[in-house]
């Protein structure tokens, strides 16, 4: 059965506070775009602000850089191990967009992971640690909405929407739409992997690790129920964000794999093209 569905505020038409949110976290995050858990939460009246707020200030730390390295070497290492992927052809362009997510993933899944904990309990301690800023991220991704996507794009995600039971066409498949054979090889690669159970035991295992780095951050973060009611937020918006920050954590873990995927399909084109010569001579 398809998750439930999720609202997203489309980046042009945010609220001014929720634009600078999403100014800072591009910036932090080292993406050009707002995740689709933010738009979700610029939805619920009062969250956004308080969120970005509390857990901003762990974003800016070399510690979570620190984690996101070790969540993105961990789902390539598994896929690489585990998972059998063939070979998926590429261009320099396709290549610079996996290789944004291959950076990004990590970092929004950790990010979710770090909210998610902090609604059951306080997270973190404050203590020392080591400010860093990333460079901005180059402006050339640009995300189609899912009615704008080519046609042969758009009947990829209608099948992609059925095999994971989603709703939700997310900004790693929408930024491979340019190119939609190779969104058709990634896809017809990926399918038969994603029904595997070892799929499923990497992705768990992501979204375990994700959670455990949360517990031990330099910041105080508590988006506990007893906070944001404390702050005005009603039972039901206090629900909606629970439910919002549980489907993201299942959809970034997913997503994380899926780059590492693409990127192991890819590098491994390259190889056997790379040899082809020295077989012929």
């Amino acid at each position: 059965m398809p998750r439930s569905r999720v609202h997203l505020i489309p980046e042009n038409q945010a609220s001014d506070a929720a634009d600078r949110v999403f100014t800072k976290a591009k910036q932090a995050l080292g993406v050009s775009f707002a995740p689709e858990i933010l738009r979700a939460y610029a939805t619920v009246p009062g969250f956004l602000d308080l969120m970005w707020a509390t857990v901003g200030p762990a974003l800016q730390e070399c510690d979570f850089l620190r984690k996101s390295d070790r969540l993105r070497a961990q789902a390539y290492t598994e896929a690489f191990n585990y998972l059998t992927v063939p070979e998926i052809k590429s261009d320099t362009d396709i290549s610079c967009t996996i290789d944004g997510f291959h950076w990004a993933a990590p970092r929004i899944l950790l990010l979710t992971s770090i909210v998610l904990r902090a609604l059951e309990e306080p997270v973190g301690s404050a203590r020392p640690g080591e400010d860093i800023t990333l460079p901005a991220c180059p402006s050339g991704t640009v995300f189609p909405r899912e009615s704008q996507v080519p046609t042969a794009a758009r009947e990829i995600f209608e099948n992609y929407k059925a095999v994971r039971g989603t709703k939700l066409v997310n900004c790693w498949m929408l930024a491979l739409s340019p190119w939609p054979e190779f969104l058709r090889d990634y896809w017809n690669a990926m399918k038969p992997i994603g029904a595997l159970a070892v799929y499923d035991r990497v992705v768990l295992e992501l979204r375990e690790t994700a959670f455990s780095f949360a517990e031990d951050i330099p910041v105080e973060i508590d988006l506990t129920h007893e906070r944001l009611a404390d702050v005005g937020l009603t039972p039901e918006a206090i629900a909606e964000i629970g439910r919002i920050t549980d489907m993201f954590a299942l959809e970034y873990g997913r997503t994380v794999l899926d780059v590492e995927i693409a990127r192991i399909g890819c590098e491994r084109a390259r190889q056997v093209e790379a040899s082809a010569p020295e077989a012929a001579a």
